[in-house]
């Protein structure tokens, strides 16, 4: 989520708390392209070529998705202590 955005969520709740659960990332990102990549039912991992596989990796959206540092901080700095939980 932008910042920007974050921020707006965060205006109309002050008090808003955020649960934030991350995975393993490459396990996150092998997972989200297998979903993204494999859509159509019945298709097979072997029908989709290495390239699109990277194309879909180097994606600056599924980059952003696996940066939790800065997913967190992010959050960190626009909630009250407090009221953000990381699990996994």
């Amino acid at each position: 989520m932008p910042e920007e955005l974050i921020e707006e969520v965060v205006k109309l709740n002050p008090d808003i708390k955020v649960v934030i659960l991350v995975r393993n990332p490459i396990e996150r990102a092998w997972s989200h392209a297998k979903l993204a990549l494999m859509r159509k039912p019945g298709k097979k991992l072997d029908e989709v070529s290495p390239q699109r596989f990277e194309k879909f990796f180097r994606d600056q959206y599924e980059v952003d998705c696996g940066h939790y540092t800065r997913i967190l901080s992010n959050w960190t700095a626009a909630l009250k202590e407090g009221n953000l939980f990381v699990g996994n």
